[in-house]
């Protein structure tokens, strides 16, 4: 269990050696000038053992580290389309192993996910145009987790093309998705007028901020 000391109590205040060490660790000034004190200098070996050992316990406990990973998935859906708000969608499927690339993680490694960026590309070769959409919304949602809104683009640029980037949620936070076997991308588009086509596809560029053990 990590715990806080106010350094400024100094060594002198500590009654066992996680204080100690809690204090060398906040503060390698402090175990300097302690143990510079010539009355203090018979507790130097008692002293150095116990900050080397909570300094590393201490380092342990705060250990998590953060990694940004990206996922690419095309998102399909059926027409006829009508005005108004028309779903794509696709289920991904989490790799904890492949997640980051310094290790292969468990679900109990992961503090945190959340998503920091993401973008969406019309197919090359198709007769489609942002300037048919009004807005852009998108939503991830799962078995085991309610729909939450992870980004927006309203309205879509006049003129845009390429691929377009949304505004991302600050406080959408995706660790449920990831801690789950799979969830399904949703993205909402605003058609401005009806479209008979059979099928049109997307593809969402997504990158997300690991934080993990």
């Amino acid at each position: 269990m990590c715990m806080q000391v106010d350094a400024s109590v100094g060594f002198e205040a500590c009654e066992n050696e996680s204080c100690i060490a809690t204090l060398a660790y906040t503060d390698s000034n402090l175990l300097k000038n302690y143990i510079m004190t010539p009355s203090h200098r018979f507790k130097l070996p008692g002293l150095l053992l116990a900050a080397l050992i909570g300094i590393f316990l201490l380092q342990s406990c705060a250990s998590t580290q953060s990694e940004e990973t990206s996922i690419e998935v095309s998102l399909t859906s059926d027409g006829p389309y009508f005005a108004g708000a028309n779903s794509f969608m696709n289920d991904f499927s989490v790799d904890l192993s492949a997640l980051v690339s310094s290790k292969a993680l468990q679900v109990e490694d992961i503090a945190s996910v959340k998503l920091s960026k993401a973008s969406i590309e019309l197919p090359d070769g198709e007769e489609l145009s942002f300037d048919q959409f009004n807005s852009a919304s998108l939503q991830l949602v799962s078995d085991d987790a309610p729909m939450t809104s992870f980004a927006i683009v309203n309205p879509i640029p006049e003129g845009a093309s390429g691929a377009i980037d949304m505004v991302v949620s600050e406080s959408a936070e995706a660790t449920d998705f990831f801690k789950q076997q799979s969830f399904t991308i949703l993205l909402d588009l605003d058609f401005k007028e009806d479209d008979y086509r059979d099928q049109m596809s997307v593809t969402t560029r997504l990158t997300f901020n690991v934080e993990h053990k």
